[in-house]
């Protein structure tokens, strides 16, 4: 799973969880200010009550009870939701006009106790939130308990709470929008950083942008970048190493060949010293091609660690250029053979692949054992198959090999005729590299020209593993 999908996610439940635990606050909240408030005026009436109650006892009010305005009101509209009862120390009971000779549910409550009382129920099921009082007033016991139906207060909460819901579900959309949003935008900063690591692999810069990439990323830009030189310095150690020696033993291997010849020349023609004069300039002279074709190769090779991949079109010109000139000269045994033929059809459909170093090594190995035993024509064909893969076949018109001795040209080292020089690496090397890539080699005869056909199929970027 990604970052941005796993963060996603906790956010996205980390905003549930806030959202539920505000909509369980909110809606609680909502209850007990409204209760409050009930309560706080169902207090406030009692007292007006109760004085005028106290008033009538002792006879200060002529007018009758149920005439007093302060009884009304609410109290006095049949089915308002309002009602009260009022109970005298000698048993008598003060109903409000609004019960309609319905019993209002009231406990017995102590001497000064106040009380709250929740869930009251009428005997026709409304649900009612009271409030009883038990004190003196003007010498009297007096205990009043009044109620408020809940049946309109339910009413106006569940229309809250259906506001609430659905201002909390768009709010969640919006936020959980919006969240996405801040993340595709944050994630969409570490595009530059691939970009820069794919201009890598192709050999197009040498470091990331460390200035382009989020504080919380740079840290790490910085360590690749300083592995990135450390392998650089390493591989231009290694290269320098490498030009070093075969210059170091250019001027011996020069001085070595020019005291065989002369050994040679000393020696008569048809004795045993002569011959191993000969041998060994010829050992000589196939050390010093080695190391030729070795610094021809760094020479091609790219500076730097990036792994540009290559481009049939553009490169293999100038390899078929510098094999040429290899096998044209510096061969005992090029004065009487023809120059070799090349073809090299189908370039221009190839899109770039591989890994530019890699790619050389390969074509150039399969290219010089193909002119090695060509007679006259090599055909290199490069085939983009369906499945995305890479197809390269190499031909030659020599001799060619029976299918049963086929296998064997991949072992490392081994040469299956000595009539040409060679060290036996060049197959065994490409069989490297193909199998570093993970694609396949296959050697086969050429139904055209006769000899040798060697195929390696290559995997690209899009199709590997």
């Amino acid at each position: 799973m990604s970052m941005e999908r796993r963060l996603r996610i906790g956010l996205g439940l980390a905003l549930l969880a806030l959202l539920l635990g505000n909509w369980v606050l909110v809606n609680r909240s909502m209850h007990m200010l409204v209760e409050e408030l009930i309560v706080s005026r169902l207090q406030k009436d009692a007292e007006v009550i109760l004085k005028a109650v106290a008033e009538k006892a002792a006879g200060e009010n002529a007018r009758p009870l149920h005439d007093d305005p302060r009884l009304g009101g609410v109290y006095g509209q049949p089915g308002s939701g309002h009602y009260f009862i009022v109970r005298t120390g000698d048993g008598r009971h003060i109903p409000s006009a609004s019960l309609q000779g319905r019993s209002l549910p009231a406990p017995r409550l102590g001497e000064g106790e106040t009380r709250v009382l929740w869930d009251l129920q009428m005997a026709d099921g409304e649900r009612l939130l009271g409030w009883g009082w038990r004190t003196r007033l003007n010498g009297h016991d007096l205990q009043v308990v009044l109620a408020r139906s809940l049946d309109e207060v339910q009413e106006y909460r569940n229309r809250f709470k259906l506001w609430l819901l659905a201002f909390s579900l768009a709010g969640g959309v919006l936020l959980l929008t919006l969240q996405v949003w801040l993340l595709r935008s944050a994630f969409r900063r570490l595009d530059a950083v691939c970009r820069d690591v794919a201009q890598v692999e192709r050999g197009n810069r040498e470091r990331l942008d460390e200035t382009a990439a989020p504080a919380e990323v740079q840290p790490l830009i910085a360590s690749f970048n300083r592995l990135l030189a450390l392998l650089e310095q390493r591989l231009q150690r290694s290269r320098n190493a490498l030009g070093n020696m075969a210059h170091a033993l250019k001027t011996p291997l020069s001085l070595l060949l020019q005291d065989l010849a002369r050994l040679g020349e000393r020696a008569p023609a048809d004795s045993e010293g002569a011959r191993l004069a000969r041998d060994a300039r010829e050992q000589a002279e196939r050390i010093r091609h080695l190391m030729q074709r070795e610094l021809k190769r760094a020479r091609m090779a790219g500076q730097g660690i990036g792994a540009q991949h290559f481009d049939a079109r553009r490169e293999m010109p100038d390899l078929l250029k510098v094999l040429q000139r290899v096998h044209g000269h510096g061969r005992h045994d090029h004065h009487d053979r023809p120059a070799i033929a090349v073809e090299c059809p189908g370039l221009d459909d190839i899109p770039p692949f591989g890994e530019r170093e890699d790619m050389l090594e390969l074509l150039g190995n399969l290219l010089d054992n193909a002119m090695k035993w060509a007679r006259h024509r090599v055909r290199c064909r490069f085939r983009l198959e369906p499945d995305g893969r890479i197809c390269i076949s190499i031909e030659d018109d020599g001799p060619g090999l029976p299918e049963e001795r086929m296998q064997l040209l991949a072992s490392r080292g081994m040469r299956l005729d000595e009539s040409r020089e060679g060290s036996g690496l060049g197959l065994a090397i490409a069989q490297d590299i193909v199998r570093l890539h993970g694609g396949s080699l296959q050697f086969s005869r050429s139904a055209d020209l006769g000899g040798l056909c060697v195929t390696a199929c290559l995997p690209t970027e899009g199709n590997r593993g």
